[in-house]
């Protein structure tokens, strides 16, 4: 008789489906080729590695309607755990930090050197501002301090200027995330999708947050006074186009839309003073006109959005009439 080794059991690790956390959100395009379609995502977590997924769905009315999964892989979800002050987002902000308490300890945070940050690395959506960050210290369990911050990344500055309350949503974009069709998610109100994994005893939902966002234009950038051609005065903007996020020498800047139209306005922007329809990237005023604007309208800033296919930009300053 011969004797052998049974061997050890690998046994499956007794891990605990916890509850999904969902985050659903638009990006902007990659690329002037994705600049055309919605760019839909939802960001699916747990607070712990047992967690094994959760099955999509889209939510009409009482009705879900089955999107998909969202796969095994934990999305690297959080909060900021401060306030986030208003940024110009115009320059790395070396000295700038925020803390943030993620969804588990488990999830980590890695650090990106000047060279990775101008490729695109460590992209992480707060609220509705895409922010990149070159530090990330560990402060032990799941809170973190990340540092070095490059703020209103892909045409986000308007959120930047607005700064974030503590507990607004943190999500790495860098890390898994799940492409929703945006031809499903297309109707009049806003979408939300509802997810339900082993660990739920109810369907989680998330409205889709910035809906519309990856097919706006984009703000105009670099107001400036321009030489008038008959007294008065005049100002110039230049257009970006969602996906073309190089400045080449010597190329033209992609429209992106159909046609180049902008609005200026007078006032408020919900609802302005005066308004003008102008379809290149300049506005000149009269010397009556202009003076009796001032007269009329004294304070009032001047502005400009770029009119796209599916929405008006955010508004560019152009000058304060004084």
């Amino acid at each position: 008789q011969i004797r052998a080794d049974a061997g050890a059991a690998l046994r499956a690790p007794d891990t605990v489906a916890t509850p999904t956390l969902l985050h659903a959100f638009e990006l902007p395009p990659e690329s002037i080729d994705e600049a055309a379609s919605r760019r839909v995502f939802a960001a699916a977590s747990s607070a712990s590695d047992g967690w094994r997924g959760a099955a999509l769905f889209l939510q009409e009315g009482s009705d879900l309607v089955p999107l998909g999964s969202t796969g095994l892989r934990r999305s690297i979800l959080g909060t900021i755990g401060a306030d986030l002050p208003p940024s110009p987002a115009l320059v790395l902000e070396r000295s700038a930090s925020l803390e943030v308490q993620l969804a588990a300890a488990d999830l980590d945070l890695g650090e990106a050197s000047p060279a990775m940050i101008a490729g695109g690395a460590n992209r992480a959506l707060i609220g509705e501002e895409i922010v990149q960050f070159a530090r990330a210290e560990s402060l032990g369990g799941a809170h973190w301090r990340l540092g070095g911050l490059l703020r209103g990344r892909g045409g986000t500055e308007a959120q930047a200027s607005l700064g974030h309350r503590a507990g607004a949503p943190f999500v790495l974009i860098d890390g898994p995330l799940v492409a929703l069709d945006s031809a499903r998610l297309a109707g009049p109100d806003p979408a939300t999708l509802a997810a339900l994994g082993l660990g739920d005893s109810v369907t989680v939902t998330a409205e889709i947050a910035n809906p519309g966002f990856s097919v706006r234009p984009m703000m105009p950038v670099h107001s400036r006074a321009a030489a008038p051609t008959q007294g008065g005065a005049a100002w110039t903007w230049t257009r970006r186009a969602r996906g073309a996020w190089g400045w080449l020498d010597q190329l033209e800047t992609p429209l992106g839309e159909p046609v180049e139209a902008y609005a200026v306005g007078l006032g408020p922007v919900d609802q302005p003073v005066a308004s003008w329809e102008l379809d290149q990237p300049r506005i000149e005023l009269a010397a009556g006109t202009l003076a009796d604007l001032r007269a009329r309208h004294p304070g009032q800033p001047l502005w400009v959005r770029q009119i796209g296919l599916h929405g008006l930009s955010d508004p560019l300053l152009l000058t304060i009439l004084g």
